[in-house]
């Protein structure tokens, strides 16, 4: 059989399928549905065939189905459990039996591998833990799977009763019990108002540095139950908004019955301020003002105008000495001197100075120039009395002091907290560029995180038009930090770790058919040839 004749063998089945397609299109349209109104005229009207692309969404359906079986089904369910069998020296015991029991039925039975048993598929309800070895006295332990976390983890430590196995793992003949067992009580709150946080705390076994279990702390409680005794532990904790905790410097040996422990977290305060935000401030001559926030500082202090009624006009003096008339526009802001009179001197004196209302209805005064013609219009300045001091917010958004010097003139908003930026923070510069031509990535979130936390210190934080974001950070709570850059069309990723004041550069590649995953539909007519 020759290439044309797999081809139209090819081509009279597809149009057979089609043919039974359209079949179907006329079974379902005489059913009621509008199969043709709302699917198939809709494509075939841009001059593409409706059957492939049915045959597409059809393959996408049986797709999306097969997967939720598959997680329905096929995903393993239940309870885990892992078990830690240690002698009491703590060396690893490989090859011990360890057996779960359901009232006297054994539900499932596994051996240690480098200490350890793992199950899956448990069912949530109370167990009895049996473990064994030869050499070795058998130890019980109860297992309560019913609490919400999937995943349980227990330590067994087995005592020997042979001397060769004393003589591997230790002289120790008593038996290890576990009739008594201890509970950990977490109280975890706010560091600044001792509220209650909801939070995420995980314990871990000092000696081994291995987590035992992850408890929820909800309005900042967390019980951790079923804890051996004896056990030295510390906690880790993470909660939104919130410097992370690392407790594993400060272990605590647990003893039977409740052992208290108190968590507290330290919010997460961004030094710096709300981009678009505004304070109250003073000018240098005088006047009350207001100083916007942009990229984590304030900007100058701009006055406060004494804003017009629009339509409103007055008369002034146009700098060709005329008389002219300036109007209230709907910005509350006065226009510019427009001429009123046919004809005028156009021209003052050298050196004469005459009153005028300016743009932002200062009263003010303008002078004549060596040119015979009048400047701006310049506000008259409020004197300040010398030495005068006033509180103030300094640009990096502390607190600050303003002096009035000799000039009578208010000098600039001075920080007088030196703990606020200059002492335990540093200011980081991150830029987003795009890799293929090296421009910047305006508009692209940056989030910053602190080595070794899943959570952000500061999230999504917007690019300027140079591609770049600041971040005050800490010095003191972290040593080392890293970005991580987004944006729409392109693939998120992070930057190099930098230390507080360092700066750092994030390339993002822009996403293309090349470097992304597609989807690509080939049509063609009953003869097996493109359709455009």
């Amino acid at each position: 059989m020759d290439f044309n004749e797999v081809k139209e063998k090819l081509a009279s089945f597809y149009a057979a399928l089609e043919a039974k397609y359209y079949s179907l299109m006329d079974w379902l349209e005489a059913k009621g549905l509008k199969v043709y109104e709302f699917f198939v005229n809709p494509i075939e009207s841009h001059g593409i065939p409706s059957f492939p692309v049915f045959v597409l969404l059809l393959l996408l359906i049986l797709c999306l189905l097969g997967f939720a079986v598959y997680s329905l089904f096929a995903a393993p369910g239940g309870k885990a459990l892992v078990v830690s069998v240690k002698s009491v020296n703590g060396k690893n015991i490989d090859g011990a039996s360890v057996a779960l029991f359901d009232g006297t039925a054994k539900l499932f039975e596994n051996a240690t591998a480098d200490g350890r048993a793992a199950f899956a598929g448990l069912p949530a309800k109370l167990l009895m833990l049996s473990v064994s070895k030869a050499g070795f006295k058998k130890a019980e332990k109860k297992v309560d799977l019913t609490a919400a976390s999937e995943t349980e983890f227990v330590k067994i430590v087995l005592a020997c009763e042979s001397a060769a196995c004393e003589g591997r793992y230790g002289n120790v003949t008593k038996q290890v019990t576990f009739e008594e067992e201890a509970q950990l009580i977490i109280g975890v709150t706010d560091s600044s108002t001792d509220a209650g946080v909801n939070a995420r705390v995980s314990v871990y076994d000092a000696v081994s540095n291995v987590l035992i279990t992850e408890v929820s702390a909800v309005s900042g409680v967390a019980v951790a139950s079923g804890l051996e005794i004896g056990m030295q532990v510390y906690l880790k904790a993470e909660a939104d908004g919130y410097l992370p905790f690392d407790g594993s410097k400060s272990t605590k040996t647990l003893e039977a019955g409740r052992n208290d422990f108190e968590i507290k977290l330290v919010p997460l305060v961004e030094i710096g301020c709300a981009k678009g935000s505004g304070v109250s401030c003073v000018t240098a001559d005088g006047y009350a003002g207001t100083k916007t926030c942009g990229e984590g500082e304030y900007g100058a202090c701009v006055a406060t105008p004494n804003y017009c009624t629009a339509g409103t006009k007055i008369t002034c003096t146009t700098t060709d000495a005329c008389v002219g008339a300036m109007t209230c526009g709907s910005n509350k802001l006065y226009g510019d001197c427009v001429k009123t009179v046919s004809s005028c001197s156009g021209s003052c004196t050298p050196g004469d100075e005459i009153a005028c209302t300016t743009r932002e209805g200062f009263q003010g005064t303008m002078s004549c120039g060596s040119n015979e013609r009048y400047g701006e219009c310049k506000r008259i300045p409020i004197d300040c009395v010398p030495g005068k001091i006033i509180a103030c917010t300094a640009n990096n958004a502390c607190p600050g002091k303003q002096h009035c010097g000799a000039n009578k003139r208010w000098g600039a908003c001075v920080s007088i907290d030196s703990s606020c930026v200059g002492g335990n923070y540093a200011g980081s510069k991150i830029v987003v560029l795009n890799p293929e031509d090296e421009k910047p990535v305006s508009s692209a979130f940056v989030s910053v995180y602190a080595v070794g936390s899943s959570t952000p210190l500061v999230k999504d934080k917007t690019t300027d038009k140079n591609g770049s974001v600041v971040f005050n950070l800490s010095t003191e709570n972290f040593s080392s930090y890293f970005a991580v850059a987004a944006k729409q069309g392109f693939f998120e990723e992070p930057s190099a770790l930098f230390t507080p004041g360092e700066n750092s550069e994030i390339s993002i590649e822009k996403k293309t058919p090349e470097n992304s995953a597609n989807l690509s539909v080939r049509v063609i007519d009953v003869d097996a040839k493109p359709v455009a």
